[in-house]
């Protein structure tokens, strides 16, 4: 599964969690709806100046 905008640690991610929880009570279907509004995370880090 991709997840836009998110590379490692979707499990961190509210939706990500769901997905997972909702995969062990449907493996071949989990739910998903909630993945196109997944929002990147936020830098952690200030950028270098220009």
């Amino acid at each position: 599964m991709t997840v836009p905008g998110v590379a490692h640690g979707i499990y961190a991610d509210r939706c990500g969690a769901a997905v997972i929880a909702s995969f062990f009570d449907n493996p071949q279907q989990p739910d998903t709806s909630c993945i196109n509004s997944t929002a990147p995370p936020p830098y952690a880090i200030t950028p270098p100046p220009p």
